[in-house]
């Protein structure tokens, strides 16, 4: 396999708002001299690539090869020709996308600095191995031919228009008369380094049809009655020459009209047209019927907006919704007697995968931005849902290239270095991804690899907290509770103050850091580790704790919930601070009143000290802020925030950093609880908690060693629970707070197919 060096570009233009540079497409034969014992081609492209041989598509998935820093990481893929190669003439056809490379709709994220601008451009090389051992490499050079596609222009971030007239048949078929094109230039070659992609590739997983067309004064929208991520594919009949057809995609209908300005970040009146938002444009060839699907874009939506068309053409096979995101495979099933919680974690999932494009994005269609913090918050419910392993590997990869030289880090990756030059750091709320990824692959899947290629890059961090105490000890800056339940404005003031936030999470970072290097066997490192943790320890009971009254600074849920997920207080100090955690509940009518770091911490820490009960109420309550109004106005996925009790609607209807209520599912009502004391030792804790408001409710989680099932069915004042768990899993059995075993033996049993255990109430 040869990462190429020798990259080619059809010439130096490159898209602006106003001066719009089609997608290139280039070409190149080649003869097999001798028999062959073997064929491969090894390709990048800056941005995307998509790639044919002899006429036949053959990329690996969409948006390939990834996603990418050029400067950082340059990635590739390869493929085996050897069962396709013809003897005689063979072609390799490729178009190039733009991918961030100077995204024109990525300038609010400083996307638009020098180490994204630039053509685009692309490497490959072709390796054949002859019979006889002799080996020929064929590299891009100036004999690849090329020329302007029908792609006019692509943004990963706004959409793509095509031009079907520009179409030309037999491109890249072997034979092909190309000498009316180009010759390729020879072109820069990025500065990153190269690697071989190992993500999860992003696929088609399943299509959606419309369920209601409706007329407006602009159009047809086309509503497909769940909002995922994806493309469509446009089949539009009896067309005309240049007729264009417009789609823009998005989450809202009111009152009959096409709405997109809950998603709308840009600046319109710095865009020169509306076909540069979240939109895609199909200029037809003039035909019977004509068929389209873009190729180096895609959308977050429910609804797409079709202008340009009759009456006649807006019928139901006009688009076909394409649900695509990285292809993994899915690891849980839950089913329950209440349906909002079922909802609710087909909610989860399907915003996860909405987000899932080589890495957890924040939402697939404002910023589609692999914000740190969003991923720190997702990372235990997305592994223990989805087979992330490859994908949160590569990821992982991206943001050790990104940190910056004094240990901190973007708030985002890939990244211009927006927070390096913007602003300063986004806090240790968000760069607990550099711990939270690893620890949880290991506590999930056992993967030491996870921690060891992170251990520099978390040793460099725990430099520049040490360094970025202030006066007290303690971290005050970064972004602190964002987006309070309640409070629609992103940034507006929120009952905890940032700096127990900033802190706490500081403080998990150091200490899971502790675990990470005992693990690892770095002594050193850990007793580094240790040392921050015990003084951001003693800043924080210092500064932030009243121990008089048990409250910590904030007095709000979630300040008193961090200040308990942390082990601040103990004996009866430990039940005033619970007691008041529970006051700051009900002093909302049981609502929540806390922002995503709160949120990940509200309903576990309220379950461990035995109000699993309130914890539940709060989750599935249909009255706002709960998660259960969204199940109530018909939500089909997780909203960036919660609305308030004026009906304020928050900005994206996609984000997941609110999703941990799917773990919370398993592992308190389900409770399952896998972790590992070695790699080699997985360990299994069952604690389910009887909610009182279930009947039943029925946990699958597949794990590296067979599949857990967790089961529990209330039989009159008894709770009828199976299990079923992996020969070589160590099971322990708990009996639930306010219940006991009906037979005492039963503690003692193995819990290995199908064994049934009778609790009843205390």
């Amino acid at each position: 396999m040869i990462f190429s060096e020798k990259f080619i570009r059809r010439n130096a233009r490159y898209s602006t708002f106003y001066d719009h540079v089609p997608a290139p497409m280039f070409r190149r034969e080649f003869s097999a001299v001798k028999p062959i014992s073997s064929c491969s081609v090894t390709i990048t492209g800056v941005g995307f690539y998509d790639l044919y041989f002899n006429g036949k598509h053959i990329t690996k998935g969409y948006l390939a090869p990834y996603i990418s820093a050029p400067s950082e990481l340059v990635y590739y893929d390869t493929y085996d020709l050897t069962e396709s190669v013809k003897d005689g003439t063979n072609c390799i056809g490729v178009i190039v996308g733009t991918a961030l490379q100077n995204d024109v709709g990525r300038y609010n994220w400083r996307f638009d600095c020098a180490k994204f601008r630039g053509p685009v451009r692309f490497a490959s090389a072709i390796e054949i191995v002859y019979t006889d051992g002799s080996q020929e490499v064929i590299e891009c050079d100036e004999s690849w031919r090329c020329t302007d596609s029908p792609i006019i222009f692509d943004s990963l971030y706004i959409g793509e228009h095509y031009d079907a007239r520009r179409e030309i048949p037999g491109w890249n078929l072997p034979g092909f008369d190309d000498s009316a094109w180009d010759a390729a230039e020879p072109a820069e070659t990025p500065l990153g380094e190269a690697a071989l992609c190992s993500a999860d590739p992003i696929r088609i997983r399943r299509d959606l049809y419309p369920v209601s067309i409706m007329r407006e004064e602009r159009g047809y929208i086309y509503d497909f009655g769940e909002n995922c991520a994806g493309i469509t594919t446009l089949c539009i009949r009896n067309t005309y020459p240049g007729q264009t057809v417009k789609m823009t995609f998005g989450e809202i209908v009111r009152n009959g009209v096409f709405d997109d300005d809950n998603i709308s970040i840009m600046d319109r009146k710095h865009i020169p047209s509306e076909d540069l938002h979240f939109t895609d444009v199909y200029i037809c060839r003039g035909a019977e019927e004509e068929c389209w699907t873009p190729t180096f874009t895609y959308h977050g939506f429910q609804y797409v907006l079709v202008e340009g068309i009759t009456e006649d053409q807006a019928v139901p096979s006009l688009l076909t919704y394409h649900v695509m995101h990285s292809d993994v495979k899915p690891l849980t099933k839950l089913s329950c007697s209440d349906d909002t919680v079922c909802r609710l974690q087909d909610m989860v999932l399907r915003t996860d995968l909405a987000n899932l494009y080589y890495f957890p994005t924040d939402c697939p269609h404002r910023e589609k931005n692999g914000w740190t913090g969003d991923a720190a918050l997702s990372a235990e419910q997305m592994i223990m849902n989805f087979g992330l392993d490859a994908t949160l590997h590569e990821w992982m990869k991206n943001i050790r290239k990104s940190q910056h030289e004094d240990g901190s880090l973007s708030g985002y990756v890939p990244t211009p270095g927006w927070y390096l030059n913007y602003g300063g750091s986004p806090g240790p709320g968000w760069d607990k991804i550099i711990t939270e990824i690893p620890y949880m692959l290991y506590q999930y899947r056992g993967d030491t690899e996870i921690l060891r290629e992170n251990a520099n890059m978390i040793g460099k961090y725990l430099n520049f907290i040490a360094e970025a105490r202030n006066g007290d000890g303690l971290i005050d800056f970064g972004f602190g509770d964002w987006v309070q339940a309640g409070i629609i404005e992103a940034g507006s003031p929120v009952d905890c103050p940032s700096v127990v936030s900033n802190t706490a999470s500081a403080i998990e970072i150091s200490e899971t850091a502790s675990k990470i290097y005992a693990i690892l066997g770095m002594p050193e490192r850990r007793i580094f580790a240790d040392a921050i943790a015990k003084s951001l320890r003693e800043a924080f009971a210092s500064h932030l704790i009243d121990h008089e009254t048990c409250t910590v600074a904030g007095c709000c849920q979630t300040s008193q919930a961090m200040g308990l997920r942390l082990g601040f207080f103990v004996g009866e100090d430990e039940k005033k601070a619970v007691a008041h955690l529970v006051d700051y509940v009900h002093a909302h009518d049981d609502h929540l009143s806390v922002g995503v770091l709160g949120g990940k911490l509200i309903f576990r820490v309220l379950s461990d000290y035995g109000y699993a009960d309130l914890a539940y109420k709060m989750i599935v309550r249909h009255d706002p802020p709960s998660y259960g109004h969204y199940v109530e106005i018909g939500a089909t996925t997780l909203w960036e925030g919660f609305i308030d009790e004026n009906q304020s609607l928050p900005y994206s209807r996609s984000h997941h950093f609110w999703g941990d209520i799917s773990s919370w599912f398993f592992t308190y009502p389900g409770g399952i609880r896998l972790s590992h004391s070695a790699p080699e030792k997985p360990v299994l804790a069952l604690k389910p908690c009887f909610i009182e408001a279930l009947d039943h409710i029925r946990c699958e989680e597949l794990t590296p060693y067979g599949v857990v099932l967790s089961t529990w069915e209330r039989k009159g004042d008894q709770v009828i629970f199976t299990a079923s768990v992996p020969n070589q899993v160590e099971t322990v059995l708990y009996a639930p707070n306010g219940y006991r075993f009906h037979d005492e033996k039963d503690q003692l049993r193995l819990y290995q197919e199908n064994v049934q255990i009778v609790f009843e109430k205390v």
